[in-house]
């Protein structure tokens, strides 16, 4: 049996927002493994291999190195899922209209955890810190801050209805809009993995950019474009999702993760992905 130790960023919600890694945790002790849950890097606990678990976009490279002391790591070459990295259908300030647009936050998850982790580090210098910080981002537009007015994703006709401030901020970023739909639903197809393990669903909805409210079904699904294989490989996860839609038989991936959330009590297939998802640590650890 492995010791395996689970390395979150010191300022990590983990008891507020709970991860998926946790469920997969609670299988790795069921089937006898020994799981450590480490916040920050303030002590090192020898284990057999690491998985960094650090929910930014952009990884500090303190903890690349910290992970490092460990003889294997998983998602130790994967220091950067910044939506720039693997986007293939964005909308430059030049180009000429193409139609529908999503505007989205360069950072992972509209870049809530990067806001979450900053809050925590102004709590720590005080109350005035804290003050300080609210007053600096209620003063500013979102358009100037770099963060949407909700965490969904909006989708406008054509790109010239975007601000253009919002266009011109590199904390957001202009996707062409381009649904699978099946009759008057969207389809998204996830494909969730942990080394050799992997898990395919295909989920219908009835919004493109509310995926928890409007979900209307699910199926599970076999098939892995080999496009987003080389993807995962370029990206360097060992664990992680990717969110996409096949637009003439070609993948069009809009989403990667690599700290999925573990709200999945709505999700009929979820003990099945949970299951497979912790057999992936055989043969790494």
């Amino acid at each position: 049996m492995a010791h395996i130790a689970v390395i979150h960023h010191e300022f990590d919600p983990v008891a507020t927002r709970p991860y998926l890694i946790g469920q997969i945790a609670d299988r790795w002790r069921a089937a006898g493994h020994r799981v450590s849950q480490l916040r920050g890097m303030a002590e090192f606990v020898p284990a057999d291999v690491a998985l960094l678990h650090v929910d930014l976009t952009r990884v500090p490279s303190a903890y690349l190195a910290f992970a490092r002391r460990y003889p294997r790591v998983l998602n130790g070459a994967a220091p950067d899922i910044a939506k720039r990295r693997f986007s293939t259908h964005l909308v430059g300030i030049g180009d000429r209209d193409t139609g529908p647009v999503m505007l989205k936050t360069d950072r992972n998850h509209a870049g809530i955890p990067e806001r979450d982790v900053a809050r925590a580090r102004a709590e720590r210098h005080g109350r005035w810190a804290v003050q300080a910080r609210r007053l600096a981002e209620s003063a500013m537009p979102w358009w100037l801050a770099g963060r949407l007015e909700s965490n969904a994703y909006p989708v406008y006709r054509r790109a010239g209805e975007i601000p253009i401030l919002a266009r011109l901020n590199p904390r957001f970023v202009v996707q062409r809009f381009l649904p699978e739909r099946r009759g008057a639903l969207y389809v998204t197809r996830r494909w969730t993995f942990l080394g050799r393990a992997e898990f395919g669903c295909l989920i219908l909805a009835r919004s493109p950019d509310d995926l928890g409210t409007s979900i209307v079904g699910r199926e599970r699904i076999a098939a892995v474009p080999p496009e987003l294989r080389a993807m995962r490989q370029r990206l360097g996860l060992d664990y992680g999702k990717f969110d996409y839609v096949m637009l003439d038989g070609a993948p069009v991936l809009f989403d990667a993760n690599k700290t999925m959330g573990g709200m999945w009590q709505d999700n009929v297939l979820a003990p099945a992905m949970i299951a497979t998802l912790a057999e992936g640590i055989d043969g790494l650890a």
